[in-house]
C-alpha cells in the first residue's frame, strides 16, 4: 500500500494472529486516569460470500465483556491485485473511516477499523443480519411504491452526504446497500457500504481508462455510449445519480430499465423513449426517476435538486430520533449462495435482529390507499380470535334529528389476529352475514354474527390485493399479484373458477349490479370483463395508457368507469365498447365512485381536487377544491345526497353531491386519511387514517361522534355491514377489528 493518510492510519487496529484467533489490543484510560490495556479475541464463525475483490466472513467475539459488538463482518481483500487494486483499498479505507463517524451513522455502515497480514487487508464492519437489498429484491422481486419512495429518500440522503464531502460512490447498486431494519417489525433503515472504487475530488481528475462498477447500474458515459467520458468529480457524481435511478426503477418493477445494450443504445441516440410507463407511481415519481436517468450527465438532477423535488417532499419526513444502540447479537443463520457480483457482497441473512433501539419515524407516502406497505409474505400463521374481556371507554354522542335520537357507541367485540402481514382488504357481504379479508395469498371468511372462522380460501400463489362479494352474496372474487382472479362460493368456500389472461398484477375487482359480469383491473393497463357463471372472458378494455387504479360499475348497470393516469375512461358495461375519456385532472386519478342513483360520478386525484361528472353524458359538472394535499378516496352516501373525500391533508370533506357545494371539513385525524365509508342508513361516516384510528362522524351534521382506537399501525380500510350495526377495520398491524353498536336507537 502507498503511504496512508492520517484518517486511515488512525483506524488501524493493533492485531496479533494466534492459531485460529484474531486478537486486537487497545490502550485505554478510565475515568480517574488509570491506564490499562484490553484485548479482544475474535473467531471466524462462517464464510458468507466471495466477490471480485475478496471474500466476506462472519466473526464472533469470544472475550467476555467485550466493548465491541459480539458479531462483526470482516471483508478480506487480497493484496496481490494489480496496481489499481491498491488504490481501491486506500479509497475504501478512507471513505469508510470518514463515514464511520457517529455523525454519519444514519446513512453508512459502520466500521470498527482495519488490520492486515502479509497477503490480505481485513476491514471490519457492523453485522446487518437482514443482508443487502440485492438479495431482498431477489426474493421479493419488487417493493411497494410507498416503500420504494422511502428507500429512495434514504439512499438520496446518504448519496448527498458523499457528494457534499466530494466523494462519488461509483459502484452504487442493491448489493452495496445493507438493511438494518425492515417492516413489519421496524421501519425501513438502509445504509450504504462498499466504497472500494469511490473517487474523491482531491484525487487525479483525469479521464477513467477502465470500466469499473457493475454494468447494469453504470451510466451510458461509463459504458462508452456517449462521446464524453468522466473527467471531473462532478461527472462521477452524475453517474451515481443514474445508478440511483436504476435502483429505484428495479425496486418498483422488479425489472431492469433497459433489458439489453441495444435498448440502452437506442435510448441514448433518441430512438426510444424512457420507459416511465412501467413505473407504478404518480406522475411526480415518474418525472423524478426520468430526470435521474437523462442521457447527458449534465441534464441529470443533483442530490440537492432531488431532495427539493416534489416526489421527495411529498414524504413529509418527520425527524424523531432517539439514542442509537447498535448492538447486534442475532443468532446465526444458514449460509447463502453468492453470484457474479462485481465486488464482495454482504450476507443475506434472515434471522431476526436483536434489539435495535433506533427509531426512525417518517410519514409514508403511498401510491394507492388501503394497500399494505409490505405486500409479499412467505409464511402464513393460523388465524386466531382474541376475545376482548373489557370494552374500551364509550363516548356517547346524541344528535337530535327529525327521525330519532342516535346513540353512536361502537365497541370492539373481536380482534382477528395472527396474520403474516398487514391486512390489505376487507369486504362485508351485502347481507352482512359474511366478512372476507386478506393479508397474504389466502382469503379468510368469517361469520359476523357468530364471529367464527368459516373457511381459509387457498389457491393464489401470491398476495391478494382486492376482494368483492357479488350482489346476491353467493360469490366472492379475489384479485391477486399472481395475475389471476379467483371466484369462490361465498357460503362453502369452494373454489369455482380461476380467471386467467392478465399479464401483470390484478389490482381491483368489481361485480356488475346484476352479478352477471365481473371486471378486473390490472397493472398491464387493461380491464377485463368476465362472465361470472362460466368464468369466460368477454372483453378486454385496452384504451388505458397507464395502470388502472380503480374501477366502478354504475348502479344502473350501464357504465363502467376506470381510473387511470390523469383521466377517467367510461365504457359501456354491457357491450364493452369505449364511450369517452373524462379529462380535466392534472395528476393521477386514484379512485372513482358512482352515486347510488347513477346520476353522478366522482373522481379523486393527486391534484388535490375531486371532480363531479354527469354519469350519463360524461359532462364535467364541478371541480371540488379545498383539500391542500392529495385526495385518496371518495364515497357517496346511500341516499346520494352527500359525498365524502379523504386526503393526505389529514381531513375529510363533506360535499353536497348534487351541487358540489362544500358542506363541512371534518378535522381531528393526526395523519393522512386513507379511506372513508358511509353506513348503509347514510347517518354515519367512518374514516380510516395513518394515525392508527377510525373516526365516526354524523354524516348529516359532520360532528365527531366517536374515535375507535386500538390498532397499532395505520388503518387502511373500513366497511359497514348492511344493517349499519357492524364496522370492520383493517390495519398494517396484521389485524382485523370488528366493532358493533351496543345501543342503536333510543
Amino acid at each position: 500500500m502507498s503511504r496512508l493518510p492520517d484518517l486511515i492510519r488512525d483506524s488501524r487496529l493493533r492485531t496479533e494472529f494466534r492459531d485460529s484467533l484474531t486478537i486486537h489490543s487497545y490502550l485505554e484510560i478510565d475515568e480517574i486516569g488509570s491506564r490499562f490495556s484490553r484485548e479482544e479475541y475474535w473467531k471466524t464463525e462462517r464464510f458468507l460470500g466471495r466477490g471480485g475483490f475478496g471474500q466476506v466472513q462472519l466473526e464472533r467475539c469470544i472475550t467476555t465483556g467485550a466493548k465491541q459488538d459480539s458479531l462483526r463482518v470482516v471483508k478480506v481483500m487480497n493484496k496481490l491485485l494489480d496496481s489499481s487494486g491498491s488504490l481501491d483499498v486506500n479509497r475504501e479505507l478512507e471513505a469508510i473511516a470518514k463515514f464511520s463517524n457517529d455523525r454519519y451513522k444514519r446513512w453508512f455502515v459502520k466500521s470498527f477499523g482495519w488490520f492486515e497480514d502479509l497477503t490480505s487487508i481485513f476491514i471490519t464492519m457492523e453485522y446487518c443480519c437482514y443482508g443487502d437489498l440485492h438479495h431482498y429484491l431477489k426474493r421479493k422481486r419488487s417493493v411497494p411504491a410507498g416503500e420504494a419512495q422511502q428507500l429512495a429518500y434514504q439512499l438520496l440522503e446518504g448519496l448527498d452526504q458523499m457528494h457534499q464531502n466530494d466523494f462519488a460512490h461509483r459502484d452504487l447498486k442493491p448489493g452495496n446497500i445493507l438493511i438494518k431494519s425492515i417492516p413489519p417489525k421496524e421501519k425501513w433503515w438502509i445504509v450504504l457500504a462498499d466504497f472500494g472504487i469511490s473517487k474523491r475530488a482531491d484525487e487525479s481528475n483525469g479521464p477513467t481508462t477502465a470500466i469499473k462498477g457493475t454494468v447494469t447500474f453504470m451510466a451510458p458515459e461509463l459504458l462508452g455510449y456517449l462521446d464524453q467520458r468522466p473527467k471531473s468529480i462532478a461527472d462521477f457524481k452524475a453517474a451515481d445519480m443514474w445508478a440511483l435511478g436504476e435502483i429505484i426503477f428495479q425496486m418498483l418493477t422488479g425489472e431492469t430499465t433497459f433489458q439489453n445494450p441495444r435498448e440502452l443504445m437506442t435510448y441514448c441516440i433518441g430512438q426510444r423513449e424512457f420507459p416511465s410507463h412501467q413505473l407504478p407511481v404518480t406522475a411526480d415519481g415518474r418525472e423524478f426517476i426520468t430526470c435521474l436517468m437523462m442521457v447527458l450527465p449534465q441534464d441529470r438532477m443533483t442530490t440537492t435538486q432531488c431532495i427539493q423535488h416534489c416526489w421527495m417532499k411529498s414524504l413529509h419526513i418527520e425527524e424523531e430520533f432517539v439514542t442509537l444502540n447498535l448492538k447486534q447479537s442475532s443468532p446465526l443463520v444458514s449460509e447463502i449462495s453468492w453470484n457474479e457480483l462485481a465486488s464482495a457482497q454482504w450476507s443475506s441473512l434472515s434471522e431476526s435482529l436483536s434489539d435495535l433501539e433506533h427509531k426512525f419515524t417518517q410519514k409514508t407516502a403511498q401510491w394507492k390507499p388501503a394497500r399494505p406497505l409490505h405486500p409479499d409474505s412467505s409464511s402464513v400463521r393460523q388465524t386466531q380470535i382474541e376475545s376482548i374481556s373489557g370494552s374500551p371507554s364509550i363516548q356517547y354522542y346524541s344528535s337530535t334529528t327529525q327521525d330519532s335520537l342516535i346513540l353512536a357507541d361502537m365497541v370492539l367485540v373481536h380482534t382477528l389476529k395472527g396474520h403474516s402481514d398487514g391486512v390489505c382488504a376487507v369486504v362485508l357481504s351485502p347481507g352482512g352475514k359474511r366478512m372476507a379479508f386478506t393479508s397474504d395469498e389466502t382469503v379468510r371468511l368469517w361469520d359476523t354474527r357468530s364471529r367464527g372462522h368459516l373457511q381459509t380460501l387457498k389457491g393464489h400463489s401470491d398476495t391478494v390485493w382486492a376482494l368483492a362479494f357479488s350482489p346476491d352474496s353467493k360469490r366472492l372474487a379475489s384479485a391477486s399479484k399472481d395475475k389471476t382472479v379467483r371466484l369462490w362460493d361465498a357460503k362453502s368456500g369452494e373454489h369455482m373458477q380461476t380467471l386467467k389472461g392478465h399479464s401483470s398484477s390484478v389490482w381491483a375487482v368489481a361485480f356488475s349490479p346484476d352479478g352477471k359480469r365481473l371486471a378486473s383491473a390490472s397493472w398491464d393497463q387493461t380491464v377485463r370483463v368476465w362472465d361470472t357463471r362460466s368464468g369466460k372472458h368477454m372483453q378486454t378494455l385496452k384504451r388505458h395508457w397507464q395502470h388502472v387504479w380503480d374501477i366502478a360499475f354504475s348502479p344502473d348497470g350501464k357504465w363502467l368507469a376506470c381510473a387511470t393516469d390523469n383521466t377517467v375512461r367510461l365504457w359501456d358495461a354491457r357491450s364493452g365498447e369505449y364511450v369517452q375519456t373524462l379529462k380535466g385532472h392534472s395528476s393521477s386519478v386514484w379512485a372513482v365512485a358512482f352515486s347510488p342513483d347513477s346520476k353522478r360520478l366522482a373522481s379523486a386525484s393527486s391534484d388535490y381536487t375531486v371532480r363531479l361528472w354527469d354519469a350519463r353524458s360524461g359532462e364535467h359538472v364541478q371541480t371540488l377544491k379545498g383539500h391542500s394535499d392529495r385526495v385518496w378516496a371518495v364515497a357517496f352516501s346511500l341516499d346520494s345526497k352527500r359525498l365524502a373525500s379523504a386526503s393526505t391533508d389529514k381531513t375529510v370533506r363533506l360535499w353536497d353531491a348534487r351541487s358540489g357545494e362544500h358542506v363541512q371539513t371534518l378535522e381531528g385525524h393526526l395523519k393522512r386519511v386513507q379511506a372513508v365509508a358511509f353506513s348503509q342508513d347514510s347517518k354515519r361516516l367512518a374514516s380510516a387514517s395513518d394515525d392508527k384510528t377510525v373516526r365516526l362522524w354524523d354524516a348529516r351534521s359532520g360532528e365527531h361522534v366517536q374515535t375507535l382506537e386500538g390498532h397499532l399501525k395505520r388503518v387502511q380500510a373500513v366497511a359497514f355491514s348492511q344493517d349499519s350495526k357492524r364496522l370492520a377495520s383493517v390495519s398494517g398491524d396484521m389485524t382485523v377489528r370488528l366493532w358493533e353498536d351496543v345501543v342503536e336507537k333510543c
